[in-house]
């Protein structure tokens, strides 16, 4: 039942993999195999915080981390460097998302120490991932193109043909993100295309989303809303309610830059403001803010007295991260307003 519950999180049905894991960790608790524990936490942490469920991933994720360090060296053998590194890069991810970098960084940082020290490629794959992704959503995308490159080379030498696609998408965004934008289209639209063929579909919304993205980016408005259009269609579908709340950000991002429905944009921000305070995911809620401050400069009157800048401003200085992502060609109004970048 262990491995099915993975095989289910590959397939995105995630609550039958949350009910199949929890099943799963009962027996292994009953027959006393520690170790079977620990392996289902990792798969129900999955389950959890790709439903959006991202403070219970988390715990998941600690207890599995916990766990793990407990065990003596030999008990997983080769499993154990790979289970550790997984669980503790996406445990570090998972902090990042809701906004607790020094943490993220420091167990990406501590997986990193560890994995490097064998020679196992997969553990050392999971470090460099866990690594750029907290680069990325910290808002250092430069530094985590230069990563998630090496990443990708790497795992294309050791044949990891299983992660090419989120790290293609991941590198990709990145590079976008920094100013590359004809470079994060093609590896972006590489990785749509990989995700299409995979088995494991779990990386699809992301894909999308940052593919129309790197559209927007690059003033494509009108493929950039398709994208995003298909990525929130599949977000609704399957649950995914922190990538349902990315997409909708970029959604509001679209039609805030398109000037042609404010009210839409409005709502879609409000809507995704929403989504981002009930999961806990601090970083994008400052986004949306920001968003919808653009919105108040552009109306004027009452709106302007919201103070959606302001407490947008706040958060990310409260994060340390206002260089998350160099808004300028997403939020002309703001910058012609306020002057900050």
């Amino acid at each position: 039942m262990s491995f099915k519950t993975n095989c289910l999180v590959l397939l995105r049905l995630y609550e039958e993999a949350r009910t199949t894991g929890a099943r799963a960790l009962e027996i292994a608790r009953e027959i006393g195999d520690r170790r079977l524990e620990l392996r289902t936490d990792f798969y129900v942490g999955r389950a959890m915080r790709l439903l959006g469920a991202y403070s219970a991933a988390i715990s998941t994720y600690r207890e599995a981390v916990q766990g793990i360090d407990e065990q003596p060296l030999d008990d997983f053998l080769i499993l154990r460097r790979d289970s550790e590194s997984a669980v503790r890069n996406l445990l570090g991810v998972t902090l990042a998302e809701m906004g607790d970098f020094d943490e993220a960084q420091a167990q990406v940082a501590e997986a990193l120490r560890r994995s490097s020290a064998s020679e196992q490629p997969a553990p050392v794959m999971w470090s460099y991932w866990g690594t750029g992704m907290v680069m990325l959503l910290r808002g250092n995308a430069r530094e985590a193109a230069e990563i998630l490159g090496h990443l990708l080379n790497l795992c294309k030498a050791h044949d990891l043909d299983a992660y090419v696609s989120r790290i293609s998408a991941a590198l990709g965004c990145a590079k976008a993100r920094s100013g590359q934008i004809g470079a994060g289209l093609q590896l972006l639209r590489e990785a749509v295309a990989l995700d299409r063929l995979a088995e494991a579909r779990t990386t699809h919304a992301f894909t999308l989303t940052a593919l129309a993205e790197a559209l927007l980016l690059a003033d494509d408005a009108e493929k950039a809303l398709s994208y995003v259009t298909e990525s929130l269609r599949q977000t609704e579908k399957y649950q995914e309610r922190g990538e349902e709340a990315y997409a909708r950000w970029l959604l509001a991002t679209i039609l805030s830059v398109g000037g042609e429905d404010i009210d839409a944009a409005g709502k879609e921000f409000q809507d995704a403001a929403d989504l981002a305070a009930e999961l806990g995911l601090k970083p994008l809620l400052a986004h949306c803010y920001l968003g919808l401050g653009d919105l108040d400069a552009r109306c004027g009157g009452a709106r302007t007295r919201s103070g959606h800048y302001e407490r947008g401003f706040v958060l990310l200085e409260t994060l340390r991260m206002r260089q998350w992502i160099d808004l300028s060609r997403l939020r002309p109004v703001a910058l012609r307003v306020t002057g900050r970048s």
